[in-house]
């Protein structure tokens, strides 16, 4: 089956490829040379570096998440994602290697708890 055009994740782009707007010469989105596509025209300020799921068993209102890279320096974003008891995320710090998330009361056992980390680009 051919390939729908339409659909990004499923053009096929190698690095210093490009897709541009019919007609107009203009670029649209491009492929740097590691590999990653990009919005031609858009410096963006942070990059996602990591995301994933931790679990937790309950038992407290905070939890430290061993992420493996995460620098005190990144900005995390995090929600429950699955819980016994009805709970949000109050905050998320990163340190090094790892995120610590407060919860607004005990998530109780099986608690899920997905997570985003940006890094600045430099």
């Amino acid at each position: 089956m051919p390939k729908d055009p339409m659909y990004l994740d499923e053009v096929d782009l190698v690095a210093g490829g490009v897709i541009q707007v019919a007609g107009s010469g203009a670029d649209l989105i491009g492929v740097t040379s590691t590999g990653t596509r990009q919005i031609m025209g858009v410096t963006p300020s942070h990059m996602i570096v990591y995301a994933g799921e931790g679990a937790y068993a309950g038992g407290g209102t905070s939890n430290a998440f061993t992420v493996t890279g995460v620098l005190s320096t990144d900005i995390v974003v995090c929600t429950v994602t699955a819980s016994t008891n009805a709970s949000y995320v109050v905050k998320a710090v990163p340190t090094t290697n790892t995120i610590t998330v407060t919860f607004s009361a005990d998530p109780g056992a099986a608690t899920t708890v997905a997570y985003h980390v940006a890094r600045a680009v430099v």
